[in-house]
């Protein structure tokens, strides 16, 4: 099914919550899915589809959230910060109300996520395909308007796991780790570490 000529003529959120609606029904793999989005896209003008790629980082500025990130920490045993911009894009490509109430509640996971996963999820690097599909329209080097260079992170980042557990206690019980620990019950520095990937994800 095609979008309407009169769509065409612009480019706004809610626009771009339909072409990932539109994406979803015609496939379920994340991969293909966000390929799909990139073909759906491509039919655009490049001034949309630069609005796109404009609308998709503010999103993503939106979701740069410590609570968030501690949450893909977990059900994947490790998240690097290219790891969690990757998260968000699959995040955004379940749709605007997953996207929405999981970066307002991260624990949300747990109610959409068949967790825990035998193998840890596969994310898209959707920002390299808007990257690439705008080097092919205007015939330049693929390179990279945006970053999260400049991005202020929400929130306050982990130093350990009990900060993690702290932050989302239901999926570190659900995932199996940390859980030993009862929320906001450790006081000292000599209660054990509980999960052998706790650094720093940089």
């Amino acid at each position: 099914m095609a979008f309407p000529k009169k769509v065409y003529q612009r480019m706004n959120e809610q626009i771009l919550w339909m072409l990932v609606k539109h994406s979803q029904e015609m496939n379920n793999n994340a991969f293909q899915q966000s390929q799909l989005l990139i073909d759906l896209l491509s039919e655009w003008s490049i001034t949309n589809i630069y609005k796109f790629e404009k609308l998709y980082w503010k999103l993503m500025r939106r979701s740069y959230d410590a609570d968030l990130w501690a949450a893909a920490y977990v059900i994947n045993d490790g998240c690097s910060q290219e790891d969690f911009l990757n998260f968000r894009s699959w995040l955004l490509l379940q749709g605007q109300a997953i996207f929405r109430t999981t970066v307002q509640d991260p624990e949300y996971l747990a109610e959409w996520l068949n967790l825990p996963m035998q193998n840890p999820i596969e994310y898209p690097s959707f920002h390299h395909k808007i990257a690439e599909l705008i080097a092919y329209k205007t015939a330049q080097p693929v390179s990279s308007r945006f970053s999260e260079k400049d991005f202020e992170l929400h929130g306050d980042f982990w130093e350990n796991d009990l900060d993690i557990v702290d932050k989302v206690p239901l999926l570190c019980q659900i995932m199996g780790w940390g859980n030993q620990v009862p929320k906001g019950e450790w006081k000292t520095d000599d209660l054990p570490q509980y999960n052998s990937a706790a650094s720093r994800p940089f």
